[in-house]
């Protein structure tokens, strides 16, 4: 019984030899992997300086491929064109604007960046001219949209 005493409810509830936790190779390790990421991923976050250039190119690669899939669904029966000049964005179908995603006719780009102007007219099957649109602020950034129709950054 005094053995059962010993290893029951007045025993200690860990034993020294078994602790368990980080070793300080893995916790330094960890802090040498945090302090690379610190330096690497936030000066990435911290600068936006380029968002106006880069939130305009990826409005008009989303409204170039708005765009094309609205002429391939239409068909060969009307002519849907992708105009850009002044710093807006307008989408027509046969020469009238049509109502954008969002519920507006015209799209305004950012006052901070200059936008080239172009016309890039679509077929039935989505094609188009080969076309490069430049966008100019504090960096400038284009979008080349393929013959394909495929518009991206480039």
């Amino acid at each position: 019984m005094a053995s059962a005493h010993r290893k029951g409810r007045f025993a200690p509830p860990f034993s020294l030899a078994k602790a368990s936790g980080f070793s300080l190779v893995e916790v330094i390790t960890v802090l040498v992997i945090l302090g690379i990421l610190a330096v690497v991923a936030v000066p990435r976050f911290a600068d936006k300086s380029n968002f106006p250039e880069r939130a305009t190119q990826d409005q008009i690669i989303a409204l170039a491929r708005y765009t094309q899939q609205l002429a391939m669904a239409r068909g060969a029966s009307d002519a849907v064109t992708l105009i850009l000049n002044d710093n807006s964005l307008q989408v027509t179908i046969d020469g009238a604007p049509t109502m954008l995603p969002g519920g507006t006719g015209t799209n305004r780009v950012f006052e901070q960046v200059a936008i080239s102007n172009a016309s890039v007219a679509y077929s039935a099957l989505g094609e188009t001219a080969a076309t490069t649109l430049t966008i100019t602020g504090e960096a400038s950034r284009q979008v080349c949209i393929e013959s394909t129709g495929y518009a991206h950054a480039c």
